[in-house]
């Protein structure tokens, strides 16, 4: 009994601590599942994308778990995690969140200030859960020589953004060697 009371000692406050994230809320059995390991969730990329049509053209980025990071590199590729282009308006695919497979023979992406936009990241994002990109417009460099203006800002072109939602490492549990 007493060896059982040690156990409940300790593992109790772990459990509460567990609980009070919300990574597997909306998963099967989170009334079980929630006093877990797997309740503080992951480091993950998240993509979100806009559309040129729009007067303001922002890109709300938000971190279900974690906060927003763009120097990380993904393990299983080693290739940055960060990335960011235009999917030009004739392209069959726009779900693409990534440059590498991106087919984009007019080379819309290199209009795509990346320096200027992770430099504004770096400066009001990173670190944060949310955060939100106003006035796309302004990273596109439509006045550099060679800009198809009908297809890399027509009304169906998209701009995408891709970037780490990183887990606080204060929770992470980590083992020496």
């Amino acid at each position: 009994m007493c060896m059982v009371a040690c156990i409940m000692i300790v593992t109790i406050p772990l459990m509460l601590i567990y609980s009070s994230h919300g990574a597997l809320a909306d998963k099967p059995g989170y009334s079980f599942n929630q006093y877990t390991l797997g309740n503080f969730g992951g480091s993950n990329a998240i993509c979100a994308i806009s559309t040129f049509e729009e007067n303001d053209m922002t890109i709300p980025l938000s971190c279900p778990v974690g906060n927003i990071q763009i120097v990380n590199v993904a393990i299983n590729t080693g290739l940055p995690i960060f990335d960011a282009g235009i999917i030009h308006a004739s392209n069959s695919v726009s779900t693409v969140c990534t440059n590498t497979v991106l087919e984009d023979p007019n080379k819309c992406s290199n209009f795509l200030n990346k320096d200027k936009l992770k430099y504004y990241l770096a400066k009001y994002c990173v670190g944060k859960d949310q955060c939100t990109i106003k006035n796309l417009s302004s990273f596109v460099m439509s006045n550099k020589e060679g800009f198809n203006a009908e297809e890399c800002s027509a009304e169906n072109s998209l701009i995408f953004l891709q970037v780490a939602c990183m887990v606080d490492d204060s929770l992470m549990i980590t083992r020496e060697e």
